[in-house]
């Protein structure tokens, strides 16, 4: 068989990490600058990829924007490759929206530059989530590439990958990691030992004759002398070929050779999180943990609370009270949140193991996403409410974003003078619910009234809509609550409290008991930054 290698140049560009953005952007800048230069003085080098993201080009430009005529050419000609991520997440620590949001800015911009890489390019997160192929599909893309966590019982470059629900994707492993060949010499003997190398590594696993060969490593630039290694090495080579090309080239030329035998390829599903051939630094879950829970608070303020609100704002709103330009202004704003939660959510960013210097920036960027994000939020907490209070009230309003009516505990924050606190909520209907007071403080420096947060029940809030409350003053007799319970229970489960302040919890359905629950263990565990 004649082996067909196919060489990409590429660069992985980890934003920020043993530097802090700002000082990798300068190196970004020359970087680019000299790819440019390369493209232009030589013709042979046709190709190379920006580790699968749009992001630095982005930051290229704010420094180089008189160069986008140039980039965009490059893109176009399928030179320059970009996409389809905006960023390069870890998998597991960024929630399933931020994952589409990061394809869907990705694969935006990358199509606004000229064109978007349609392969998945996933190099170096520490280890695969399972339904990544389901992602990738829900996008049109069929193939990806990755290294990190796939372990020895994968045998070939080339499988099937399945996620849980069935989606599938050519997956196309890097046995030996990104940068492989990162280095070649240009001598003509040394290159022929390094070629024996390639040979005796890769050629075993390949699943067809092509065998794909990476050229660059972390923040690495173009190879300037390759269209001359590659000539070289076709001097040398007498039953193989080597030429410059790309990851949807090598994808293509497998799916072509295999033709009906693609379903003879090994399958695997599930994630890859093996250390049996590349390091996964599992030690990074738990390393500043704030970073975790700040992102994912972030991630649901933008998707489960602004977005929402916002559109349902926008709903409510007359046509005629400038509701369009409003709803332009918050898609751009949160639009722009999202690229700043993006931003944190790199494999060397939202994982704690860069430089102290990196987590100024970090927290900078939760900083400005929480502020658009709230701003949006109450915004548009305050145009529902007026939509759905009774003319001249003042109430609080639930809102039910669920397709089916609930009942659930909400809280309302009202400034209150001293003896006229609200003690019941009372619904359209007149039937009233006890207000409870959940926290207290002042109002604002100016209006010195106290702020109280009452906590409710909302009874039979409808699907997709709201239930506005009347706030009321009654007398009521104070409740006794008794002495000594320690268990309440419902039709379905009773939750005891024992002595050491852990729960045992009975499921009234089958008997089931489960003790020790609420046990809160302190260990020592500050991650590691490898």
């Amino acid at each position: 068989m004649t082996r067909r290698f196919i060489v990409v140049s590429h660069t992985h560009w980890d934003r920020e990490w043993y530097q802090p953005f700002e000082e990798f952007r300068a190196r970004l800048v020359r970087m680019m600058d000299a790819l440019i230069e390369l493209f232009e003085r030589d013709p042979g080098f046709k190709h190379f990829a920006l580790d699968g993201q749009t992001g630095p080009l982005d930051d290229y430009l704010e420094i180089r924007p008189e160069r986008r005529e140039p980039i965009e050419r490059l893109v176009r000609e399928g030179r320059l490759l970009i996409g389809p991520n905006y960023m390069l997440p870890d998998e597991f620590l960024i929630g399933g929206e931020a994952w589409v949001r990061n394809l869907m800015v990705g694969i935006r911009s990358a199509r606004q530059y000229g064109g978007v890489m349609n392969v998945g390019y996933s190099p170096d997160a520490f280890g695969h989530i399972a339904h990544l192929p389901a992602i990738l599909r829900g996008f049109g893309i069929d193939s990806v590439v990755i290294w990190r966590g796939v372990g020895n019982d994968v045998k070939a470059s080339e499988f099937r990958w399945a996620a849980p629900d069935g989606s599938e994707v050519l997956a196309v492993h890097l046995p030996y990691g990104y940068g492989f060949m990162a280095q070649v010499p240009e001598g003509r003997e040394a290159l022929a030992g390094t070629l024996g190398t390639l040979r005796s590594l890769l050629e075993p696993l390949a699943t067809t004759g092509n065998v794909l060969v990476p050229n660059g490593t972390d923040h690495l630039p173009a190879h300037g002398g390759l269209s001359g290694v590659i000539a070289t090495a076709n001097e040398i080579l007498e039953d193989a070929t080597m030429e410059h090309g790309t990851y949807p080239q090598f994808v293509a030329a497998v799916r072509e050779e295999l033709g009906d035998r693609y379903d003879d390829l090994p399958s695997f599903s599930g994630e890859f999180r093996s250390s049996d051939r590349s390091n996964v630094l599992p030690g990074v879950l738990s390393a500043r943990t704030w970073l975790k829970q700040r992102y994912a608070h972030c991630e649901d303020l933008l998707a489960r609370y602004a977005e929402p609100l916002a559109a349902w704002a926008h709903l409510l709103r007359s046509p005629n009270d400038g509701s369009p330009q409003r709803t332009a202004e918050d898609r751009r704003l949160l639009q722009h949140a999202w690229k700043l939660l993006l931003q944190n959510g790199p494999h060397d960013s939202v994982t704690g193991c860069s430089v102290d210097a990196v987590y100024d920036d970090v927290s900078l960027r939760f900083q400005k996403c929480e502020q658009i994000g709230e701003a949006i939020y109450f915004e548009a907490l305050r145009d529902i409410a007026q939509a759905a209070a009774p003319s001249g009230e003042v109430c609080a309003v639930a809102w039910n974003p669920l397709n089916v009516p609930r009942t659930g505990f909400c809280t309302v924050r009202v400034p209150v003078r001293e003896g006229e606190e609200p003690t019941h909520a009372v619904d359209e209907s007149g039937v009233a619910a006890p207000l409870q007071p959940v926290e207290r403080g002042l109002n604002s420096p100016v209006d010195r009234r106290e702020r109280v947060v009452f906590g409710f029940v909302a009874n039979e809030v409808p699907a997709l809509g709201y239930k506005a409350f009347r706030l009321e003053r009654r007398e009521t007799a104070g409740a006794t609550p008794p002495v000594g319970a320690t268990a309440i229970e419902n039709e379905f489960f009773r939750v005891t409290g024992e002595a050491d302040g852990t729960l045992t919890v009975e499921d009234k359905r089958d008997g089931r008991v489960l003790r020790g629950l609420n046990r809160f263990l302190d260990v020592g565990d500050r991650g590691d930054e490898y």
